[in-house]
Order: structure tokens, then sequence, then C-alpha cells
């Protein structure tokens, strides 16, 4: 229930002139509630992007900071784009010159606010941030909300003027906006006694205040109950209050804020996935409508009204209460159908996560294995290294998880560590009971194609083309970016062991057959252009390279551009 607070958004107005606000409190305090409100008012460019855990990663918090920048600029960011797809991240200080260099080219003014940065435990991204936050050019600012103050040389912005900081004290709920706050939410005028006692008790902690007046919907006597909770310690006071919220609420409202609460993010199709129930009066698109109404701290992602979350305060103490109501084994299984659901949409990294929540490692290693070649086909593969950091340790031996480590190395110009992973996933296939079928002769090719590779760095010309010529016959005509590169091996095999016109007709029919598979095409185009190249074929070269060039961009594959 929002509460207009002229004189925070007064405050937070001010902060346009300094490059950075930042904005520190603890849970609950309405951090960042106060920031959109005043965000919403402002006539000009905003993007917001919300972190969790998983952003701490700094190539892919990176890529949201980019993402939420071409919702404003779509053409912005394009040097530190094709920097972030590079096959080596460059460091932290180049990378921020780099976003420096791209926000001073913007074509306008942009306030761009970062919501929940206490998530953010990794020193890159803290330096990234903190050469951004001293150096942002005219025109550009930055919001920060957050629960703790981020490592960043806030004395010296302090010194320079270039800091609005808004904190609890600031954030606290007034006397006037208790009353506003409690009138709104209990539809009836509000004793000053009643708005006093709640104040002093919370301290104006808005969390604490939206609790308080849930409980007290329907007390005959609310002074009575508020003085009784001010005797008690803030735990204490937050487990009643939100024992009573529960209480007051019909039994499939109850079941409903218990069960989503295991999930970070939630949509109505998830919501009825996860709870595994036809019963019509559960659907979740009317469940959270009526929770949303009901004011049970519901936090919109976006305008659009799709996805949601819990306040993550009243979050935890659903997710405390969730084992007092259902059994391990329903928790595990609501995990498992999370995890089906977010699979199913193509978001790997939930269903992996929901799937370890549910105890299924291998269930989460099959999903890893099952995408390698979608991320590298797309060129997303640190997607793919950051699914392979989520599994234990002994998940990484299975025989397709260290072909999977292969190729990401591979991609970082690593070939020495190449050939221990390689061996060790023959061997494990020698191992297995089966060693026969279509996945096994995939997996054979992926791995002749990684030697030919080896032996490409070495300059081992007959085993370039050796291996090149086992793998092919192996792989599937789907796996675009491993098909591309043993065809690229075949190849310069072909052209280095004398048999260049060879190589070109084989490149020239292959580039007929693999017009809907750009990964394929542009390994084959390369391969062409070495040999054109080295035969000193201008004319041809320049045609290659320029329908490169051109095929990469049609495809969005940055790496290949670059």
């Amino acid at each position: 229930m929002e509460v207009s607070r002229p004189r925070l958004l007064e405050s937070l107005s001010a902060g346009l002139t300094c490059p950075l606000v930042l904005v520190s409190a603890s849970a609950g305090y309405g951090k960042t509630t106060a920031v959109n409100q005043w965000l919403s008012s402002l006539d000009q460019p905003i993007a917001w992007i919300s972190l969790d855990e998983r952003d701490g990663d700094l190539a892919n918090f990176l890529g949201y900071f980019l993402a939420a920048l071409r919702t404003v600029y779509p053409e912005a960011g394009e040097t530190t784009r094709l920097m972030v797809k590079g096959p080596v991240l460059p460091s932290p200080s180049r990378l921020a010159d780099a976003l420096l260099h791209d926000l001073s080219e913007l074509p306008g003014p942009l306030v761009l606010a970062l919501d929940d940065y206490h998530a953010i435990h990794t020193l890159d991204v803290h330096t990234v941030m903190a050469r951004l936050a001293q150096y942002l050019p005219a025109g550009s600012h930055l919001v920060v909300v957050t629960r703790v103050d981020p490592p960043w040389p806030l004395e010296r912005l302090r010194s320079r003027q270039k800091i609005v900081e808004l904190r609890s004290v600031d954030l606290r709920f007034t006397m006037e906006e208790a009353t506003e706050l409690l009138m709104r939410m209990l539809g009836s005028e509000v004793a000053s006694e009643t708005a006093a006692l709640l104040e002093e008790g919370t301290e104006g902690w808005a969390a604490g205040l939206q609790l308080a007046a849930l409980s007290l919907r329907g007390q005959g006597d609310p002074v009575s109950a508020i003085r009784r909770l001010s005797q008690s310690n803030s735990q204490l006071v937050i487990d009643y209050l939100v024992a009573e919220v529960l209480h007051g609420l019909p039994d499939d409202q109850q079941a409903f804020l218990l069960q989503t609460s295991l999930l970070d993010r939630f949509c109505a199709p998830l919501c009825d996935a996860i709870r595994a129930t036809s019963d019509p009066a559960w659907a979740g698109d009317e469940m959270l409508q009526a929770v949303r109404r009901s004011n049970l701290f519901l936090v919109p992602f976006g305008e659009e009204g799709v996805w949601y979350r819990y306040h993550p305060l009243f979050r935890n103490l659903l997710r405390m209460r969730l084992p007092q109501a259902y059994r391990e084994a329903d928790i595990r299984a609501m995990h498992v159908r999370a995890s089906a659901w977010f699979a199913g949409q193509g978001l790997l990294d939930e269903a992996i996560g929901h799937s370890l929540q549910a105890g299924d490692v291998e269930g989460a290693a099959a999903l890893v294995e099952d995408h390698v070649h979608q991320t590298l086909d797309r060129e997303t593969w640190r997607l793919l290294e950051r699914w392979i950091r989520l599994l234990p340790p002994e998940m990484l031996h299975r025989p397709r998880l260290l072909v999977a480590q292969a190729w990401l190395n591979f991609i970082r110009y690593q070939p020495a560590s190449i050939g221990g992973l390689i061996d060790a996933a023959e061997e494990a296939i020698a191992g297995e009971a089966a060693t026969s079928g279509a996945k096994t002769e995939t997996l054979r090719g992926e791995i002749a194609a990684l030697r030919s590779g080896i032996a490409y760095t070495v300059n081992d010309v007959e085993h370039v083309l050796s291996w090149a010529k086992e793998a092919l016959p192996r792989l599937q005509p789907d796996m675009q970016y491993v098909m591309g590169l043993a065809q690229f091996y075949y190849i310069s095999g072909l052209h280095t062991t004398g048999h260049s016109a060879e190589a070109v007709e084989f490149a020239h029919r292959q580039l007929g057959l693999q017009r809907e598979r750009p990964a394929v095409m542009l390994r084959v185009l390369l391969a062409l252009c070495n040999v054109h190249y080295e035969n000193a074929n201008v004319p041809p070269l320049h045609a290659a390279a320029a329908t490169f060039i051109h095929v990469a961009r049609e495809a969005g594959l940055g790496l290949s551009i670059a």
C-alpha cells in the first residue's frame, strides 16, 4: 500500500544535482517503493535493474546492465558488449573505462537504478561500479538501493559533493504518514493514539507498520493489542504479526502464500505448476489478485503485472513456516515441479537451482547437459560456465560435462588444459555399462573435433585432418558450433596437405547446405578466408570476408564479429 511521501521525493530529487544517489537501509524500510515513486515522477529516461545473488558474476552483471541501458537507448553500450562477449573477459578497470566511454556517448540523459545491490558480493563488480560512481559523465545518474553500503570510496564522493544519501532515519514513517497508511489499509478512521503507538513501537519501520495494520483487522480493541505488542522484543513482534496475518486468511490463501514462498519470483502459470492442483478455486491468477488486494507484501516486477515476488522479509518468514505446514517430501516435490516449469520456459538458472534444492543433483546435471550446444551455438557460453559452477563437484566427472568443460577451455584459448578433460571423458565413456548409441557416438565426435583443434594449435597437419574426418560423420547437424569447427579443421587440413582445390570445393558445398545454420557458416567462411589469403586470391578473399561479416551481424553473433 503506497502512501504519498513528498518529503522523500524532494530529498531524492536533490540527488539529480549529483551523479550518485545512495538509498541504504535495512529490510522493510520501503526503499524500493520510495525510489519507484520518485522515478515515476521524473520526466527523463530511466533504466532499472533488480539484482539477486546470481548477478555477482561480472559478465552476467554487465549483461544485465547493458540490457537495461538498451531499454532506453537501443544502440548504446556496443563497445562494452563486444568486450563482454569475447573469449577472455578484460580486467574490471578496462571494462569500467569502456562503460564510461559508452555512457559518455549516450544521445541524451539517463537515470539508472540498481535495486538490491547488497546481493552483489564480488570484488570485480564493485571495482567497476566504484569507478563508474566516481567518473559518471554529465547527464548520467546512478541510483543505488541497498541494505548495506557498497565498498566504494564514499568519503571521497561526499567530499566532492558527488553523492546524495537517504538512510533509515530518512525513510522512517512520520506520525502523519503512519496515520495515512493505517487509514488506507484499515479503511476507516484511525485513532491518533493507535497511530502514535504503532509509529513508536515500529520506529516508523514500513514493513512493521503494514504487518501490524494487517493484524489489527477485526480487532475490537486495537489500542490494547498494540500495547501488548510493544512489551515484546522485535523478533517476537514480527513472529506474532505474521502469525496474526496468516491466521486471519482463508486456508487456501494461507497455503498459496506458504507454497509460493519457495520461489524467488513467480507468475500465475508457475504458481499453478508448483501446486499441481486442478481445483479452479486455486487458479494462480485469481489467487495472485486476491493476495494483491489483501496488500500481502506482493511486489510486481515491471509494469506488466505478470511477474511478482514477496517482500524479502515476508518471504523469509513464510519460508520459516513452510516446513511446519508441509512434509519435506512435499517441499521437494514442489521444487521438482518448479524446476520442470522453468526448464520448459528456457530459464535454466532457476530450473537448475530448484532441481538442486529438491536434492536431484543428477537432474540438475542433465539439465546442463541438454543445453550445452544451445549455449555454444548462440555464443552465450558464459551461461554454460555459470550453470556448471552451480553443480556439485562430483557431477562434473560425467562424460558430457567433462567435454563441456573442455569446450569452455577451448573458447578461452587454453589448449593445454583440454587434453586431460577429454582423456577423462573417454575413460568415463569406456567405464559405462552401455557405451553405444547416438549420444555416445556424438560425444566421441566432439572429442575428435577437440583433438583436431589441439593438433591445429601445434601445427600437427596430418592429425588436424584425420581427427576432423573422424569427427564429422559422428556429429549431429544441429550442433552448429562444433560442426562448424570440425568443418573448419577439415578444410584447413585439406589445404595444408596440398588439396586446396578440394578444400575450396568442400567449403562452397557446405555454404550451400548450411544457409540456415549461421554458426556453421561462419567457421566455414573463416576457413575459406584463410585458404584464399594463403593462396593470395584477393577478390574471393574479400567476397568471403564480406559474407562472414554479413552473416555474423544478421545472426547477432558478437564473438564472431569481435
